[in-house]
């Protein structure tokens, strides 16, 4: 296998590999980078987009492209 090799292998047994470290934020400042900004210009912000595009079951969009409701899956936790 040579760096940059794809390597098909379920989820969970990828993560599953992951080191787990004790969080560390030394150096972080949050205000150093623009977040939820929306790039397309479609009215809603990367966030909203990225949170409709990976529903299980899609939220609600209302004014603002302000959500609610909805469900997600997170394979890190199986939830």
């Amino acid at each position: 296998m040579q760096p940059g090799d794809t390597v098909p292998l379920p989820v969970q047994d990828a993560l599953a590999q992951l080191p787990v470290r004790t969080e560390d934020r030394t150096g972080h400042e949050r205000t150093a980078f623009e977040h939820w900004v929306d790039v397309d210009r479609g009215g809603c912000t990367t966030r909203a987009e990225v949170l409709k595009a990976e529903a299980a079951t899609a939220p609600e969009q209302g004014a603002n492209c302000r959500l609610s409701g909805g469900a997600w899956y997170s394979a890190y936790d199986d939830r």
